[in-house]
């Protein structure tokens, strides 16, 4: 065979080469289609591998010897699942040998990952969460990663959007756009974290999250081969919480955290602090040793939260409430267990026992026996098993007789209406509702006593019964009421001042916001009153408005006063502080002041003169623009008549009150139609007397008023004006001068008749039987300690002022008759004098303006 030219040889073997070439240029250039897909299965085994779940890559593109990129990466693992749109590597050769340090940068974009925890099993063996920190290598390569997360936990969502994380020399830093909890958007604050560990990242520095209160003071990540889970702990609502969630398993700590913080209870509650422990077990949630505390109040509970549907199964909850630290006027303790099994969709069609202890229970000073009451909610029917209790000495219990059977309803609940005997009284309640918290039932009261219901605390004297049926509706936590309602055999007492109100009887309407009193009679001191109009419960200016007539009416009943009057009055306005208008005609009056010598009308301290007081409420706060007038007749009984012990009249009104029922305010005019005044000597005729209580200044009313007398072979004319506190008293008589006048109509002596010692005897007989008689009335009728000056405050014993020429000292005696501090002031007198003689007289003391007489 003949041999190849060498030039041809040589020419064939250029062209093989360039055929090979053209093969493995064909082949480079066409890597993708050829080698894609095997790299893609490839990486999918292995990045399957790496987070312990399934793995699928669509497409794989790249060099493969020194740098790869993946699109559309699928994982998915047990509870959780992500989504990557791309993700490029740079990496040494070495990697394709499972070298991890050869990874150099690693870019993951467009992450869509989904973590449920309440789908994530216990079974152990399983590893759901990927082992990613430890398969990365010990340095750190650069990556970046962006995308958004969702965690669900409990039936809650939270999610993460925008994260944009960044490893750069081993220090890691996230950022994201919004984080939506429950449909609701915050904001978070950048965060760095380290990796102390292979193994694990850790929060550089605390952060405050969007929360009420809410800091992370620490943070650990750990996602190894043997564990995976995230610690964190830190401040919440003036507390402390840890946290702490692995594969499967979840707990969650709290320490001190204050709910009115979190904006789970109102502000007026005061601090109500929560300790307690929430784990995630194999079928729910568990809720252990959970501790709320606030003022008065302890709650210990624990249960098993359920999902699908949401539940709570194996409920046991103690309550514990001191009454006194809720309220002042309120003593004792309840407690409070409640046991069973509770839907949250459908709560009413759940398995719940409730049983309340009180003991030593006491409100508004009266003690109540110890309450015992026990209730059952089963298929929708709420049944009272058991109730017994007291009330200001009246027992409550439940009436007996068989549990009213009914039919369980096939939504809502439905109370029974088993009776409830109370006071006398039975109170029977029928309702029934729904989850969404709509009511409507029907209460009934037969005989119930008044004197039991909370209103009758503000009063002095109530009695009389209740009785009516009333329908209520709408939503449990605001119902609506209308029916009607009777008060029979009431007697009612306010104040002090005003006679008890009897044989009251009533019809009121109730509408919902609005009262009707239809009827309402009753009587004051054996006359008729009769009252009718509305009260509007929701408020407003005008929120009263009732009418009251009588005539005749006994309106003033104490020791010294007696009024009997016609009324027609209106009561208006706000239900706080209501007005009283209209007019009063005084038909008879008696007065009887108990007044002492040289004393004035009643009054403060202060001079003040008031009329009368209505301290207790609601009268205190009662508004007066009431015209008071007396009758125009002339009989003996009629207007308002006076009677003390210095003087006697019948006076007619015309005033107008105004002020409060705490102070009220006179504006007018009282005029003495007739009167006498008594004086210990003498007595006086008053010809003219008129009482002004002027219009700023109601408390110092102006009095003007003369009055004469004949008093043996004299004339004697007094005038009284000023003040009624501080009055100006002038005293003229024929042929004498003031002084002269005025000793005669308080001694019943002139001076020049005391210097006579026939008439200084007779005079000292007059002053001794008066002292006298005034010595026993003061021993006779004072009572109080507040009533009057002693005789021992009257008397004033003075030794040895001198000596007589014996060596003996002398003594001066001054028994005070009049009040001390009157002006002009009687006294009786006694000495030794210096010359050891005895003597006796009446002084009358005088001020006019300088230096005392």
């Amino acid at each position: 065979m003949p041999a190849t030219p060498p030039r041809q040889s040589r020419r064939l073997r250029r062209w093989l080469w360039l055929a090979a070439g053209v093969i493995v240029i064909g082949l480079w250039l066409a890597r993708s289609l050829l080698l894609g897909p095997v790299v893609a299965r490839i990486a999918a085994a292995e990045v399957a591998k790496a987070t312990g779940g399934q793995a699928r890559i669509a497409r794989a593109t790249g060099g493969w010897l020194g740098d790869a990129q993946l699109e559309g990466v699928a994982l998915q693992g047990q509870g959780w699942n992500v989504q990557v749109r791309r993700i490029e590597a740079d990496y040494g050769f070495a990697l394709l040998r499972g070298d991890a340090s050869a990874l150099r940068s690693l870019s993951v974009s467009g992450i869509d990952a989904t973590v449920d925890l309440d789908g994530q099993s216990t079974s152990s063996g399983q590893q759901p969460w990927p082992a990613v920190l430890a398969r990365l290598p010990e340095s750190l390569p650069r990556l970046r990663l962006d995308g958004g997360v969702t965690l669900r936990v409990a039936g809650r969502e939270l999610r993460v959007e925008g994260i944009d994380l960044s490893i750069v020399d081993g220090v890691a830093e996230l950022r994201n756009r919004s984080v939506t909890f429950d449909g609701k958007p915050y904001a978070l604050p950048p965060v760095h974290l380290s990796r102390p560990t292979r193994e694990t990242l850790r929060l550089d520095q605390p952060i405050d999250l969007p929360f009420p209160g809410l800091r992370c003071a620490h943070l650990e990540l750990t996602l190894g081969t043997s564990v995976q889970q995230l610690v964190a702990d830190g401040q919440l609502a003036g507390g402390t919480w840890r946290a702490r969630i692995a594969a499967g398993e979840a707990s969650i700590d709290l320490h001190g955290v204050d709910a009115v913080v979190l904006g789970l209870l109102p502000p007026t509650l005061g601090p109500v602090l929560v300790d307690g422990r929430l784990e995630q077990s194999a079928d729910g949630w568990t809720v252990r040793s959970l501790h709320v505390t606030a003022s008065g109040l302890s709650l210990d509970a624990s249960a098993l939260v359920l999902a699908d549907p949401w539940r709570c199964r194996d409920l046991a909850a103690t309550l514990s409430v001191d009454l006194a630290r809720l309220r002042p006027d309120v003593q004792g303790r309840i407690q409070a267990t409640l046991r069973g099994d509770l839907p949250f969709a459908q709560w009413s069609q759940g398995r719940l026992g409730l049983a309340v202890t009180g003991v030593d229970l006491v409100t508004g000073g009266k003690p109540h026996g110890p309450l015992r009451l026990e209730a059952q909610l089963e298929a929708g029917m709420v049944q009272l098993l058991a109730l017994e209790g007291g009330w200001g000495g009246f027992d409550a219990r439940l009436a007996d007789g068989a549990v009213v059977e009914a039919e369980a309803p096939s939504e809502g609940w439905r109370l029974l209406p088993r009776p409830i005997a109370f006071a006398g009284g039975v109170v029977t309640l029928t309702a029934h509702g729904d989850e969404a918290g709509s009511v409507a039932g029907e209460l009934q009261l037969d005989g119930l006593p008044l004197a039991q219901l909370p209103f009758a605390a503000g009063m002095r004297h109530l009695q009389g019964t209740a009785s009516g049926r009333f329908r209520f509706g709408g939503m449990l936590s605001a119902p609506t009421w209308s029916g009607e309602f009777r008060l029979d055999g009431v007697e009612a007492k306010l104040s002090a001042d005003i006679p008890t109100f009897v044989a009251g009887r009533a019809r009121v309407m109730v509408e919902p916001g609005l009262l009707t009193v239809a009827e309402l009679r009753g009587e004051l001191g054996g006359a008729e009153v009769t009252a009718s109009g509305r009260v509007r419960l929701d408020g407003g200016e005008d929120a009263l408005a009732l009418i009251c007539r009588g005539r005749n009416l006994l309106l003033v009943q104490r020791h010294d006063a007696r009024v009997r009057a016609d009324l027609d009055l209106r009561l208006s306005g706000p239900l706080a502080s209501p007005l009283l208008s209209g007019d009063v005609l005084v038909e008879s009056a008696l007065i009887t002041p108990e007044l002492h010598a040289g004393g004035s009308a009643g009054g403060f301290g202060d001079d003040r003169i008031v009329l009368f007081e209505l301290p207790d409420p609601p009268l205190s706060t009662l508004r007066f623009a009431v015209q008071v007038r007396s009758a125009t007749e002339t009989a003996a009984d009629r207007g308002v008549r006076v009677v003390t012990r210095w003087g006697r009249g019948t006076c007619d009104l015309d005033l107008r009150i105004g002020g409060t029922g705490a102070l009220p305010e006179p504006e007018g005019r009282v005029s003495v139609r007739d009167g006498v005044a008594t004086l210990p000597f003498s007595t006086l005729k008053v010809t003219h007397g008129e009482l002004v209580f002027p219009p700023g200044d109601p408390f110092q009313p102006r009095i003007t008023a003369t009055a004469g007398a004949r008093i043996r072979t004299y004339d004697v004319q007094a005038q009284v004006t000023g003040t009624l506190s501080q009055p100006v008293i002038r005293v003229t008589g024929s042929g004498l001068d003031e002084q002269e006048a005025l000793m005669l109509l308080t001694t019943g002596s002139t001076p020049r008749e005391l210097a006579d010692p026939q008439s200084q005897k007779a005079a000292l007989g007059r002053v001794g039987v008066w002292l006298g008689q005034e010595a026993w009335r003061d021993l006779e009728g004072l009572d109080g300690v507040d009533d009057g000056p002693s005789m021992t405050e009257r008397v004033v014993i003075t030794w040895g002022r001198e000596r007589s020429g014996q060596g003996r000292d002398t003594i001066d005696t001054e028994v005070e008759l009049t009040e001390p501090g009157s002006d002009p002031a009687l006294l009786l007198y006694g000495e030794r004098d210096r010359y050891d003689q005895y003597n006796a007289g009446v002084i009358l003391r005088l001020s006019w303006g300088g230096e005392e007489p």
